[in-house]
């Protein structure tokens, strides 16, 4: 849809757009998307046709602060924006107009309203209908958490009932967690990139496997059965299905509510190419999301490019 090869910070039309170390993405269902460009400090509004302008950051607008590091981002039924960045979450009300929502830039742990509130290390996000938006939490010597925030800055942390086998708390069994997604039921989906398995936390907190055998391969299959290689993004559409960015097999896989795995894209090989499922190539996917129609986006990280992909 938009990019090319060299990285580089250029607004544009398709092949003319530059993007850097990109990972973020989120469709807001009219139209749009929005790239949390890590590498330019800015976010990047994209549209079906493949027309990007910046939207927030660069100092395009004098009240608006550069950013930081934009790992993750999600948008509101309002239209507000929400970024990690480091151990805090921005709120984007346009772009001229940002301000802290949650947390500092003060590493630590602690619920609360606002910046009252302390995080750890952040690393993705994502967001429910009402406006609720879910993080993992953790460092490394530290228990890992899904922490919740809602539309008021409320922040609090789940408690959860994991007895899968791989405890939730502790660097050994979510090493470097990562991707988060939450569907439209309430269930949160969580993994870490360290031990390839995707863990289903349901609305009571009670935590099981979905998918993935816990360690690196490149298999579809259903439950412990399927393999994955470092996942580096997740969400769900509106049937349940969860799409997941498969990023050291540089492919995007589809995780139904059976935990049935199968890979859509991508042949566990880096590389670019468009086309169908034996075609195309990826080169460290990262973000991805779907929108209202069903249409998959994915930040092609390795690419540099924001990639389409219509699955019927």
């Amino acid at each position: 849809m938009a990019g090319s090869t060299n990285p580089g910070f250029t607004d544009g039309d398709t092949t003319q757009v530059q993007f850097s170390n990109a990972q973020g993405i989120f469709a807001d269902n009219h139209g749009n998307l929005f790239v949390g460009d890590l590498g330019n400090a800015s976010i990047r509004q994209v549209t079906y046709a493949g027309h990007v302008t910046t939207y927030a950051g660069k100092n395009i607008g004098s009240p608006n602060p550069l950013f930081g590091n934009i790992y993750s981002l999600v948008r509101d039924s309002m239209g507000a924006l929400y970024t990690i960045e480091y151990s805090l979450i921005r709120k984007i009300v346009s772009s001229t107009n940002s301000s802290i929502f949650a947390g500092a830039l003060a590493i630590n742990y602690a619920d609360g309203t606002g910046t009252n509130a302390r995080f750890r290390i952040l690393g993705n996000m994502a967001i429910d209908p009402q406006g609720n938006i879910f993080l993992p939490d953790y460092d490394n010597s530290d228990s890992f958490r899904i922490r919740k925030v809602t539309p008021g800055g409320v922040v609090s942390t789940l408690t959860l009932q994991d007895n899968t086998g791989y405890p939730s708390n502790g660097l050994p069994n979510y090493h470097y967690l990562y991707a988060i997604a939450v569907d439209a039921s309430g269930n949160i989906y969580v993994t870490g990139n360290g031990n390839c398995l995707i863990k289903k936390v349901d609305p009571t907190g009670n935590v099981t496997i979905l998918a993935g055998a816990g360690n690196i391969g490149f298999t579809d299959g259903k439950g412990r059965a399927a393999q994955f290689n470092t996942i580096l993004g997740m969400t769900c559409d509106a049937s349940g299905n969860l799409w997941v960015s498969d990023g050291d097999n540089h492919a995007i896989r589809k995780v139904t509510q059976d935990g049935t795995v199968t890979t859509i894209a991508g042949k566990g090989m880096m590389g670019y190419a468009d086309g169908d499922s034996t075609q195309a190539l990826f080169k460290y996917p990262f973000g991805i999301t779907v929108d209202n129609t069903g249409t998959v986006f994915v930040m092609d990280n390795g690419n540099n490019r924001v990639r389409k992909l219509e699955y019927k």
